[in-house]
């Protein structure tokens, strides 16, 4: 029976009724089988479906510009310093609570974005030869990836700032200062992409340039600059821009007597300004007190002295007042499309190449981890269609990215898919789709997992017996504090999730993203003018039931309750639908399952009045 909530009255029960019942289908919603990033390029992917005019989320009036905001090693909690992100593009858009990285670590992410694949397909795993670098990811993938689909798709596109680590290194590949990479026809980068805010040389187009430790040479400020030019000279035709910052990333180089020495290098009219601010913005998992529970790399871990503690909080601050330069440029840009008029017909994705570690579980400066921290990327849209002042708690993964430039352009992808198109999110915010992702990582040993909506599980290969095993029930511990996965009281969730890591490890285009599939379906005694419904009305989880442990529901954002047994199905309350304006109630079915994956489904319907 549906467990009612609290709201005072009485809690109605489900009656049967008789054969004259009507199964009504009033805009029952949208059912969660979404193909928008299928498996192979062909007609089942995103590509193929926007070339052939196939239905998304929605269609803006002529191709929309594309631009991609990356940041380097941004974690969560530093949005707080990002006024302008928060005005312009929050405001404006959707932040995407729940936006995993699939390999946090620079170069496999940075490859996933170029490819649309796992790190175990995309075969980039590390940020230097042999298993990695910029010269690895061009022997396998320099013919066939995103910017060539791109540009066969009519775009002109662009590449301004830190490209993938290795550009321009004197490694085995042998790649040159002046290479550029094929697909780009605007290229401004870091030569050799490292993170470097000033004495910095620049490949422009083939043109190599050096910058001084004037403040006017500062990193981010020039890239922005060569972005806003690139934004007017291309105005008249649709391109995709993506500015690769190399804030909040450390390492800067500062001399020695600086404040921000080895660390991140903030604008010098930002240096200091920060200092003494968010001292008590500290994760509990920060300097963890107890870490025995965790897997034998991280449980062998010392605390952090006092002396670490300052120069994590000195790195930290350094790195959060380097993104202060990055948040006007956020603002500058958005006025640059305003004045040549395409602000409305621009996507605008903010995001960070994968998340950072700033001492929580005692682990400094540092990412390649499957913790939040690490792996959990903060992530802001806006563009046309897309919601605006929304969140999304969808579980979702950077693979997703390439998929919906794809779907957002209309080009056909030249390798297989993994990720899905992430426009039913961004128009639809309450949507979930019942995802699990893969993680995967090498931090001297490689660490596989699954993320759902409520569980991280993870297996660690130390090379010494059996996995060691982690699971961190989050909608408990948001944390990460305490490791479940010797706890009796979670065996089959540990068992369900290694059951799906074991599928998921290989995986390629659909197998990787297997969801669920359901919808809201509606009962009542019958249907009056213009389809009006009867009361009673009930409202019911139509789809597979298997592994289900409730369904909640909700009229109109409000929470009626949640049902642990199936048929999983709730009479809606009169009051509610007849209130509902403009005349249909929406009502929203969030399928709980045993796993932690999480299933959302919406459906309209109009009581007779």
């Amino acid at each position: 029976m549906l467990r009612q909530a609290p709201t005072g009255r009485s809690n109605p029960r489900r009656s049967r009724v008789a054969a004259a019942c009507l199964a009504l289908a009033l805009a029952v919603g949208v059912t969660i089988s979404i193909g928008l990033a299928g498996g192979a390029a062909g007609p089942e992917s995103a590509g193929a479906q926007g070339a052939k005019g196939g239905k998304g989320a929605f269609t803006p009036a002529g191709r929309p510009n594309i631009i991609v905001l990356l940041t380097d090693d941004q974690e969560k909690a530093s949005m707080r310093v990002m006024k302008t992100v928060n005005k312009d593009l929050k405001r404006e858009g959707v932040t995407l609570k729940r936006f995993y990285d699939n390999f946090p670590l620079c170069c496999p992410a940075r490859s996933t974005l170029l490819t649309g694949q796992y790190a175990h397909n995309h075969g980039v795993l590390s940020n230097v030869p042999p298993d990695g670098g910029y010269g690895v990811f061009n022997e396998k993938h320099g013919d066939n990836y995103l910017p060539i689909w791109l540009q066969n798709a009519g775009y002109t596109t662009s590449y301004i700032g830190k490209y993938e680590n290795g550009y321009a290194e004197p490694d085995e590949y042998g790649t040159t200062p002046r290479e550029i990479p094929r697909g780009w026809d605007d290229w401004r980068v870091l030569a050799p992409s490292r993170a470097q805010y000033f004495k910095y040389q620049l490949n422009q187009n083939g043109r190599l340039t050096q910058a001084t430790r004037k403040p006017r040479d500062y990193s981010t400020d020039v890239f922005t600059t060569k972005a806003k030019r690139f934004i007017r000279k291309t105005a008249d035709s649709p391109f995709y821009l993506e500015l690769g910052y190399a804030a909040p990333h450390g390492g800067g180089g500062g001399s020695p007597g600086r404040s921000c020495n080895r660390a991140a290098e903030p604008a010098p009219r930002d240096l200091g300004t920060l200092k003494g601010k968010f001292k008590g913005t500290l994760s509990p998992s920060f300097n963890e007190a107890d870490v025995s529970d965790k897997p034998s790399p991280i449980a062998n871990l010392a605390p952090l002295t006092e002396g670490q503690v300052r120069d994590t909080l000195r790195k930290r601050r350094c790195a959060w007042e380097s993104l202060l330069a990055v948040d006007r440029s956020v603002g500058e840009i958005v006025d640059e499309l305003a004045r040549d008029g395409l602000l409305h017909n621009t996507y605008i994705f903010y995001v960070s190449d994968n998340g950072y570690l700033r001492g929580e579980h005692r682990i400094r400066n540092n990412k390649r981890f499957l913790y939040e921290e690490s792996a959990r990327v903060p992530i802001v849209v806006r563009g046309p269609g897309v919601a605006h002042g929304a969140q999304s708690n969808d579980v979702l993964v950077n693979a997703d990215l390439t998929a919906t430039f794809l779907e957002i352009s209309g080009a056909a992808p030249g390798l297989v898919q993994d990720g899905q198109s992430l426009l039913p999110s961004l128009a639809q915010p309450e949507l979930e789709h019942g995802r699990a992702i893969l993680l995967e990582a090498y931090a001297g040993q490689p660490i596989l997992g699954v993320r759902t909506a409520r569980y991280l599980y993870a297996e660690w290969d130390t090379g010494e017996g059996p996995p060691e095993k982690e699971l961190y029930d989050t909608y408990v511990d948001p944390y990460q504090l305490d490791n479940q996965a010797s706890n009796p009281a979670y065996a089959q969730v540990v068992a369900d999730l290694g059951r799906e890591l074991d599928e998921m490890i290989d995986c390629a285009g659909a197998d990787c993203r297997g969801q669920p599939t359901g919808q809201v379906a509606f009962t009542s005694t019958g249907t009056g003018k213009r389809g009006c419904a009867f009361p009673p009305v009930y409202a019911r989880f139509d789809g597979a039931l298997e592994g289900i442990a409730s369904v909640d529901f909700f009229v109109d954002k409000k929470f009626l309750g949640a049902d642990p047994e199936p048929p999983f199905e709730v009479a809606l309350p009169d009051d509610l639908l007849r209130s509902a304006r403009p005349g249909r109630a929406e009502v929203l079915l969030r399928a709980n399952f045993a796993d932690g994956r999480r299933l959302a489904v919406v459906g309209k319907i109009r009581a007779c009045r």
